[in-house]
């Protein structure tokens, strides 16, 4: 990682962003999501399948999504977002704001198994992504992560550059020599 990065995963804006997790994250199941929040376990695919119906509830369009006003909302479905992927995939948390203009805090979740974050922000509008021949589409993200997960664990939790290289070995011997 660069120094851009480290700076910026000790950004204070950052570390309070971490910090309110949990508070955040029991006021969005208590108080935006509360049928989430009955879930057994809430930080599932079902839960994440009730989540695409709360923000459709929500915000009724994908341009609600950017309004400034839904702000401190659109940051705790971010929240749960994320928590679904990194308790599935043994991922955390990293602020990426060194990357682009803005604020000092753009959370996302890197994975163990690959050199590329997840924005559980930019998820959100997949809600409003229908196809009836899917599962929904936050699911569908969720399950090529999972399927994801389960070959890097099967392959012995290798880094992510060992694991894309044996993957891609993988997919060229299950080809027999057609193309790809």
């Amino acid at each position: 990682m660069n120094q851009k990065f480290e700076r910026a995963q000790q950004d204070p804006a950052y570390l309070a962003w971490i910090e309110a997790m949990d508070d955040e994250l029991g006021r969005f199941l208590a108080e935006d999501a509360p049928d989430l929040g009955a879930l057994a376990d809430p930080y599932t695919t079902d839960g994440l399948a009730a989540c695409e119906d709360v923000i459709r509830d929500r915000f009724g369009s994908v341009h609600a999504i950017d309004d400034p006003g839904n702000a401190q909302l659109v940051d705790r479905f971010t929240r749960f977002i994320g928590e679904v992927h990194r308790r599935a995939t043994e991922g955390w948390w990293v602020n990426a704001a060194h990357m682009r203009e803005g604020g000092p805090v753009w959370p996302q979740i890197l994975r163990p198994f690959s050199t590329w974050a997840l924005d559980p922000r930019e998820q959100i509008a997949g809600a409003f992504i229908t196809d009836p021949q899917q599962p929904t589409q936050l699911v569908w993200v969720l399950n090529n992560m999972l399927t994801e997960y389960t070959r890097w664990v099967g392959y012995g939790r290798p880094t992510p550059e060992e694991y894309e290289r044996r993957y891609l070995e993988e997919l060229v011997a299950e080809s027999d020599g057609n193309e790809l």
